[in-house]
C-alpha cells in the first residue's frame, strides 16, 4: 500500500513514469529474488549439518 501512494505522489508531480519506473520496479524486484535465494541457501546450510548430526545419535 505504501507502495502505490509514493507512486501516485510522484505522478502527481508530473514527472514522467515511463520506462524509469519499470526499470526501478525490475531492479528491485530482482534483488528481493537474489536475497531470497541466498537467504534459503544460508539456511540450509545452516540447518544440513544439525540434522546429520542429529540422524547419527539416534
Amino acid at each position: 500500500m505504501f507502495t502505490a501512494l509514493v507512486v501516485a505522489a510522484v505522478a502527481s508531480l508530473g514527472t514522467p513514469l515511463g520506462s524509469e519506473t519499470s526499470s526501478a520496479m525490475s531492479f528491485s524486484y530482482s534483488v528481493r529474488s537474489v536475497g531470497y535465494s541466498l537467504g534459503s541457501a544460508i539456511g540450509g546450510l545452516i540447518l544440513t549439518p544439525d540434522r546429520r548430526s542429529s540422524e547419527t545419535t539416534s
